[in-house]
């Protein structure tokens, strides 16, 4: 398609054109033949005049009468046009957040697909050909996780008090939320230090990145301080990420400090973690075995020491164990481990030691 062509529909009424579209009942396509869709460059010569449009436009509107007579074309064939407008999406990927307004990404969120197919999973259930309205969602995430990401640590920058300010509205699991967390891993230890003073002094305290903040500094008190009540919500994500910021030492004290957290969930991860980390050394592992067994009998993370112990030590070594030990529970609960560590070797043939 011509650029004049494109711009020129600039001045259609794309509402009238929107509404038409919209209106029409999606086409059947029973099979999807690759060989009825464009290839990459016969989409980008359409593709092209719409982006220089978009990045020249000073009224949205333009951009959307432009989108909607592409839609509207009837002289194109109906695959092609959808085709069309998704590559033009995954093409916004490549450029910075807000090179198309809102108003753009709003309007691919409210169309009605133009064709259907059979889910793979359930023939009777249709499905767009062209998931429009959820790549135009995903495109509208990436542009705020990068556009938050860069405020923390892009050349333009927030101030030290701008961003605690951010920090204490940021909704946590929130494409905003994650973009500000992947900012604060990626300054340097000056910027950190200002803005952690920053949120010293604000009420909020920097919300729940806070954590992140004082884990990117390694600030080993802090973090006992806040591991003693957080909810578990919080405290996950920052464990996992723990031994990316802190060193061995100060990253197993925190895994240790962890097996007190009241929700059984953190306290068995941290288990995993300390297993996975052990010392090379037959010392080590030995204790660890012997403190595995001793919290076989706690309720909390009895469980989760099992799977551990089955993880660290054969069947052979259990059984042993299960023979010479005083208390017959415990014992009953070693052939039990041993007979996980078959499981285990069953469903991960290749699982050596951790």
């Amino acid at each position: 398609m011509k650029t004049a062509r494109i711009l020129a529909a600039a001045a259609l009424p794309w509402l009238a054109l929107v509404l038409s579209a919209q209106a029409a009942q999606p086409v059947w396509i029973d099979e999807l033949d690759s060989r009825d869709l464009p290839g990459i460059e016969r989409l980008d010569e359409s593709v092209d005049p719409l982006l220089a449009a978009t990045q020249s436009a000073r009224d949205p509107d333009e951009v959307l009468a432009a989108l909607a007579a592409v839609r509207a074309d009837e002289s194109i064939p109906l695959l092609e046009r959808e085709a069309i407008l998704h590559r033009y999406l995954e093409r916004l990927r490549e450029l910075p957040p807000g090179t198309a307004d809102a108003k753009v990404l709003d309007w691919f969120g409210s169309l009605a697909p133009l064709a259907v197919t059979g889910h793979p999973e359930g023939r009777h259930h249709p499905v767009p050909v062209f998931n429009l309205v959820a790549t135009a969602r995903g495109l509208s995430n990436q542009w705020a996780w990068q556009a938050a990401r860069d405020s923390v640590s892009g050349p333009g920058a927030a101030s030290p008090a701008g961003l605690a300010a951010a920090f204490d509205e940021a909704a946590p699991n929130t494409p905003v939320g994650r973009g500000l967390q992947a900012g604060i891993d990626a300054l340097p230890a000056s910027r950190l230090e200002a803005v952690a003073l920053a949120c010293a002094t604000r009420v909020g305290g920097c919300g729940h990145l806070r954590a992140d903040i004082e884990l990117a500094r390694g600030n080993r008190q802090w973090l006992d301080g806040w591991l003693a009540d957080a909810p578990a919500a919080e405290v996950l994500p920052r464990l996992r990420r723990a031994r990316e910021h802190l060193n061995g030492e100060a990253a197993g004290q925190l895994m240790t400090a962890a097996l007190d957290h009241p929700d059984a969930g953190v306290a068995a991860w941290a288990l995993n973690d300390l297993t996975d980390h052990l010392p090379k050394d037959a010392a080590a592992r030995a204790q660890w075995s012997e403190r595995l067994v001793e919290l076989l009998d706690e309720p909390r993370l009895g469980s989760a020491a099992a799977l551990q112990l089955a993880r660290l030590k054969p069947s052979r070594w259990l059984l042993e164990s299960a023979a010479a030990h005083p208390d017959p529970l415990v014992q009953r609960r070693l052939e039990l481990v041993a007979e996980m560590d078959h499981t285990l070797l069953a469903v991960e043939p290749g699982r050596g030691e951790p």
